[in-house]
């Protein structure tokens, strides 16, 4: 999701031209070079600032000046295969159960990541994209999340969620050290897509959902799981009859539901259309300010993307102790509007008005706030929306 910020950074550049033009008192510009007679001239070559990047997708396919818009393309089709992904992958989770879906994401996700390494061109780079949008942004990790909030019981599942968000503040800091200290994309994509080979432990480490198997009737599965948890945290490792009828409710009908169940009625409509918007709104400032560091905030663009991806860590502390004791609808609204606000302020905020290092703080704050509701959103909508019996 972040990698665009080292593998597609882009340098400070300039036009690049002949060593006789520098007598000839011509302006030169990132874009086109100001002739002495006032002409302009495109650029066709580029010289770029090695100081923090090397090379790059940007400085390999030239997308900058009038094909700078592809960079952005680049993001925009990985999402896009996130909203695939989820469209797609969501309902097999809930057909063919949320492990084999999760399982056979990551595996995707470590093929592609790593062939993504191996791209001479932009357009098969941008299908890779599109894929790993698919199987990383939604297959595995939206799989991975409601997995573990169905691990627990229901008194755990702040916690989980928080913990479980608080893993990709430590993966957002380990793009910035990756990328502090490989300069190369190439090398640098692959040390990214190397890193899913980790995920491949799960079909073995990893259960199926316990609710998820008693919703489709196969209670002796989920019995076995519930006692192999029984035994390893050190309790009676036998569930009783009728206990878990406790904790599930039994599936009144084998009716399956789409996503138009979700419209159907006035209540639910006004769910859906609130979550889509909050979805909505909150990924445009979060990935707005994590993608633009380097524009938005001045000094290291590494150590700029590591402080802010690591700024909500103290909020995963004292959060589930705040959503536990004030509800999650309280909350939220209020991080959404402290984060919004901060947004707003920094927008209007004169130039030279502060110090530079406290506009980076004021940001850092900002974003502080938008990852701590990121958090709540997930779980939110779990609870909000309710999709199972479980």
């Amino acid at each position: 999701m972040l990698s665009q910020t080292t593998v597609g950074a882009t340098p400070d550049h300039k036009c690049s031209v002949p060593e006789e033009w520098y007598q000839e008192n011509v302006t030169i510009g990132e874009c086109s070079v100001q002739m002495k007679n006032g002409t302009e001239e495109p650029c066709s070559e580029w010289i770029y600032d090695t100081t923090y990047y090397g090379n790059t997708i940007v400085t390999d396919w030239s997308l900058v000046c009038g094909q700078r818009w592809m960079r952005a393309l680049s993001q925009s089709i990985l999402m896009f295969g996130v909203l695939c992904g989820a469209m797609i992958l969501g309902p097999l989770a809930d057909k063919y159960g949320r492990l084999k879906i999760l399982y056979f994401s990551c595996v995707m996700q470590a093929i592609f990541g790593v062939l993504a390494a191996f791209c001479h061109h932009y357009i098969p780079f941008f299908i890779i994209k599109w894929v790993l949008g698919v199987f990383g942004g939604a297959g595995a990790y939206m799989t991975g999340f409601v997995l573990t909030m169905e691990m627990v019981g229901r008194k755990h599942r702040t916690a989980m969620g928080f913990g479980f968000q608080a893993l990709f503040a430590f993966g957002a800091v380990a793009v910035a050290i990756w990328g502090y200290f490989i300069r190369n994309w190439k090398t640098l994509q692959l040390v990214y897509g190397l890193h899913s080979i980790i995920l491949l432990g799960h079909w073995w480490l990893v259960d199926e959902s316990v609710g998820w198997l008693y919703s489709q009737g196969r209670k002796d599965e989920a019995k076995a799981i519930l006692e192999k948890s029984l035994k390893v945290n050190k309790m009676e490792a036998e569930v009783k009859e009728g206990e878990m009828e406790t904790l599930f409710t039994a599936p009144k009908e084998t009716q399956s539901y789409g996503l138009l169940d979700l419209l159907k009625t006035p209540r639910m409509r006004l769910r859906t259309i609130n979550m889509c918007f909050n979805w909505f709104s909150n990924s445009l400032v979060y990935y707005g300010l994590l993608l633009n560091t380097d524009t938005l905030l001045s000094g290291n663009p590494y150590l700029m993307l590591a402080l802010v991806a690591s700024a909500d860590l103290p909020s995963y502390i004292f959060s589930p102790y705040l959503v536990d004791r004030f509800g999650r609808r309280s909350i939220t609204s209020i991080f959404m509007l402290i984060g919004g606000g901060a947004c707003i302020m920094a927008a209007f905020t004169p130039k030279g008005m502060f110090s530079e290092d406290l506009l980076n703080d004021h940001l850092r704050f900002d974003e502080c706030f938008y990852l701590n509701y990121y958090v709540q959103v997930y779980a939110f909508s779990r609870y909000v929306i309710v999709t199972s019996n479980y």
